[in-house]
């Protein structure tokens, strides 16, 4: 039987549904890793612990950790992350966007550790500064100046 991945849909801050589709092909994992990804991409922003996730799958938590990392190569937490951070990623192509609003649109509950995740997978922080009619905005590997004028804000 073969098992293709699916498509998550999120929404941004316009409501708008935004697809991310991951780059792995779910086909060569065993069910219980399957069940854990799709498990995951539905839920990514809300708590997901290893004893949730093996309670949901009713699995014993040792087994699946064993087994998400033998099959995917990564341990559960990082997936967890990763995915979130992905979904981030194109939340904060939105400068509407706060940078708070989508840590916690994807599950973090600390913006700091987001930004220090976000680091790790993309080499920079994630970062929003308004000073003297500037928005300094680095969400990628760039940095983007906006004039602000009045009170108009982006």
């Amino acid at each position: 039987m073969q098992h293709k991945a699916d498509i998550t849909a999120h929404h941004n801050s316009r409501n708008e549904s935004v697809a991310y589709e991951p780059s792995e092909q779910l086909d060569s994992y065993s069910t219980h890793v399957i069940k854990a990804i799709e498990y995951i991409r539905i839920n990514y922003s809300n708590k997901i612990s290893l004893s949730s996730l093996s309670e949901e799958l009713y699995v014993h938590p040792t087994y699946l950790s064993n087994l998400f990392k033998k099959q995917t190569g990564t341990n559960i937490v990082d997936y967890i992350n990763n995915y979130r951070i992905e979904v981030a990623k194109d939340l904060l192509k939105d400068s509407r966007n706060k940078i708070y609003w989508v840590a916690e649109r994807v599950g973090f509950v600390n913006q700091r550790y987001f930004s220090q995740k976000f680091k790790k997978n993309y080499g920079i922080y994630t970062c929003r500064i308004q000073t003297k009619g500037f928005l300094w905005e680095l969400t990628t590997m760039k940095i983007e100046i906006y004039i602000i004028t009045g009170k108009n804000t982006i």
